[in-house]
Formats: C-alpha cells, structure tokens, sequence
C-alpha cells in the first residue's frame, strides 16, 4: 500500500466510497491451512510456523474451510489485550527455542484482513469486498480487522481517531473494487498514519 496524507486524499484517490480499517502495530503474516496443517509465512515469505503455536491452534480451530491461503496482522498484546510495542512482537517472530515459556509472556492476537484461496478457488482477481464477505464466511472465532465503509469523510476521521485512541498505527483504506496484487505498490490500498 501507499501512504495517503489523509482521509480526504484517500477518498480522491479511491473516488468515494472505502473501506476503512484499523492499521495495526503488528506483523503480517499469511496463513496457509490444508485440512489440519497450518503453516505461516511472514511479510518475505519466511516460514515462521514454529514461532507462532498459539496462531496455528486458532487457525486449526477457527477457519472452517479445508483449504485456505489468509492474510493477517499478528499483534503482541498485554494481559487485557491491548497493544504492545512492536519489538515485542519481534522476540516472538525470530524465537524458535522455548517458544511456549515466551508465548506466556507475551501473548499475541491475529487479525485476518484477506483471503486468497479457498477449497482450491483463487480469489485474488475477485474484487475486495467479495474477498472480505468469504473470509467472513470461512472463519469462525478469529477477528478480522475492524472495519467499516463509508463515503462520509467525518466518519471515516471518527473512526481514524478510534483506532489511534486503541494504539493502532492508523487506517488502512481499500478500494472495494481492487483485485488482489501480488508484490504490487499501489493506489487501491492506501495507508493512513
């Protein structure tokens, strides 16, 4: 995504309605599940799967299809779950010994934004706002990103300062139409800090 100055420049950019959602202080990740294997890919593709058992369990749990390929924001949180800090979330991505001791300490929480296949359909040239209705109907106990689309450039600030008020980073605003692309900067996805 690129960096939009503002809610108003995303709507020029994006020509109206958008989907807004929170920007996140974590790390992306992308899930890939077939049947009861799981295995997860950091930003560079990275397999970080044994890094992350407590994001394995929930998608073993939580995704209702046999076959899927998700996109997400895994965020380190406190006790009450609330944000902390990236660098903490950093110790938990590159441990791979005693991996359960530091998962106590520093719990994490998975927030889906995508989804690019599902039960051997690609779904990347369906427009955003389909991808979000299947990934809604394809997980169950795992929150997706908050979201709400809007034209109306006083709601979409409203909710920009909510997510800053819950220590997020900022909004990221969606083109509704915008196909998925691959390694691709543009202007169908914009991020707001």
């Amino acid at each position: 995504a690129q960096v939009a100055d503002s809610v108003e420049g995303a709507f020029r950019e994006q020509g109206g309605e958008t989907a807004f959602e929170y920007k996140y202080d974590g790390a992306r990740v992308q899930i890939h599940k077939l049947g009861i294997k799981v295995q997860i890919f950091s930003r560079r593709l990275k397999d970080v799967t044994q890094s992350l058992p407590e994001i394995v369990d929930l998608t073993k749990t939580g995704v209702d299809v046999d076959a899927a390929i998700l996109e997400g924001e895994v965020v380190a949180v406190d006790s009450v779950g609330a944000p902390i800090p990236f660098q903490h979330l950093m110790r938990r991505f590159k441990r791979v010994h005693k991996v359960a001791r530091e998962a106590d300490k520093i719990p994490l929480k998975l927030y889906l934004f995508d989804v690019l296949f599902v039960n051997g359909r690609t779904l990347i040239s369906l427009p955003y706002v389909q991808r979000r209705q299947i990934l809604e109907d394809s997980v169950a106990g795992i929150a997706l990103t908050s979201q709400i689309v809007t034209a109306d450039v006083a709601e979409a600030e409203a909710f920009l300062g909510a997510a800053m008020a819950a220590g997020q980073e900022g909004l990221m605003a969606k083109k509704l139409d915008s196909g998925y692309m691959p390694g691709a900067r543009g202007k169908l996805w914009l991020k707001i800090k």
